[in-house]
């Protein structure tokens, strides 16, 4: 009876030692190991006993070992339940904008990433860009980590050092990235993710990566066709990914109407986007996964002959390091310990239409779709009124003055999408690139 008590005793204090994380169950690994335990019961058994040559001592020896074993096997089944293995690829990415053929910005950043199926989290870093930013956008922040739980994506974004907002949060509709958040995340994504994600979806189909009317992409609006070809040596990932254009100008708008058309041969289609894998590499359990690969956004060249698409931007991501079994404790960005942090959710367009986003802070763990910190925010913006100020002049008039309960100020100065798809002239999309990459001509931008 006595060592059936000391077993209860020992799986309780292993399951509370461990805890839920990775770092807590490391550190019962290290500081309170099977046999030691084992052993430091037994010495403080002694004064009770008396010493090992005693007859109950062989008793009790006998089941400290079972003890010891029963332990081991529950705290290892408890953790195994806690922990998901993965493959981890690391290496750079950039991104390229261009106009009239000419590039107009290159992006460059490190990436850290973990995949299994349709399941990841990255990590960026922003090494440069050409030519330099006056500041980091949230579409190349310095530092980011990006996750999903499945149903959505998350975003911790870390913008410039000493700001009101260091840190940003930001919440999307959707397993599926897109460029307008981050153009590295979602090239690994098409990657290692969308072989997974089509082989279960009902057709194929996807939202437009690049970023076309994000509110209605946003709702579930905004589909187009696409076509894919599989590995061959491992066909959970694919060698290539087409997104095939109908002829629309912009694909979310159902109009086939004249402003909303193609002219020319590009009416009736065309693949408007592509990504292909260059390169793959060996695991080292066996089979291959992608090495290097590239994307390219493609748009028609008005009123040339031969008829001929030129290239919008472009992605390249390049991977010096794979490694596989990689635990992962959690598929969403860490969360720094007991600091607030200021979200951005766009998972309410649907509900909440008088605000572009929903606000609202977390501190220590993210908000669910259906998680009480988000809906209660949702329902509190369905309810209050936007006022919209978009000079430092109405912006100057609230000072000294109580500010309303919620006040949304649309900063025209954080200009962090260029918009490809819209059939607009080529001189207003030479000004939103050069939105981006020049600020010194006062305020200017448009928030999506």
């Amino acid at each position: 009876m006595e060592s059936e008590a000391l077993r209860h005793e020992h799986v309780d204090y292993c399951v509370e030692r461990a805890g839920t994380s990775r770092s807590g169950y490391l550190q019962f690994v290290r500081q309170w190991r099977l046999v030691p335990t084992a052993h430091a019961r037994r010495y403080a058994l002694l004064d009770v006993l008396g010493s090992p040559s005693n007859p109950q001592w062989l008793a009790m020896k006998t089941g400290l070992r079972v003890s010891a074993l029963v332990v081991g096997v529950c705290c290892m089944l408890a953790f195994s339940d806690r922990l998901e293995a993965a493959t981890q690829v690391e290496g750079t990415a950039t991104y390229e904008v261009f106009s009239n053929g000419t590039r107009r910005l290159l992006v460059e950043e490190q990436f850290s990433a973990l995949v299994e199926g349709d399941r990841w989290a990255i990590n960026t870093r922003l090494v440069s860009t050409q030519p330099p930013l006056a500041r980091p956008e949230l579409f190349c922040p310095l530092r980011q980590s990006a996750g999903t739980d499945g149903t959505d994506v998350y975003y911790l974004k870390e913008m410039a050092p000493g700001t009101d907002q260091a840190l940003v949060g930001w919440i999307e509709p959707g397993p599926v990235p897109n460029i307008a958040q981050s153009p590295t995340v979602c090239l690994l994504w098409m990657a290692y993710c969308s072989g997974y994600y089509l082989a279960k979806a009902e057709r194929q189909e996807l939202r437009p990566v690049w970023g076309t009317d994000v509110d209605r992409s946003r709702r579930g609006e905004c589909l187009v066709n696409v076509s894919s070809h599989r590995s061959l040596d491992s066909p959970g990932y694919l060698d290539e990914l087409n997104f095939l254009s109908d002829g629309r100008i912009n694909p979310c708008n159902p109009s086939r109407g004249s402003t909303n058309v193609w002219s020319g041969p590009w009416a009736g289609g065309f693949t408007q986007a592509i990504f292909r894998v260059e390169r793959t590499t060996a695991l080292p359990a066996g089979g291959r996964v992608p090495r290097a690969f590239r994307f390219e956004l493609l748009k028609p060249v008005l009123r040339v002959s031969p008829p001929k698409l030129n290239a919008l931007s472009a992605m390249h991501g390049t991977v010096a390091t794979v490694t596989g079994g990689v635990e992962v404790v959690s598929w969403l960005p860490p969360l720094p310990k007991d600091r607030q942090v200021m979200v951005d959710d766009y998972r309410f367009t649907g509900e909440v239409t008088n605000w572009e986003s929903v606000a609202y802070a977390i501190t220590n763990q993210w908000s669910a779709r259906n998680g009480a910190v988000a809906n209660a925010a949702a329902n509190i913006h369905a309810r209050t009124p936007v006022l919209v100020l978009t000079t430092d002049t109405s912006i100057a008039c609230w000072q000294g003055f109580p500010m309303p309960s919620m006040l949304r100020i649309e900063n025209r100065n954080h200009f962090h999408l260029i918009d490809h798809t819209v059939g607009a002239s080529e001189n207003a999309e030479e000004e939103a690139i050069r939105k981006v990459v020049d600020f010194s001509t006062g305020p200017q931008g448009v928030r999506p």
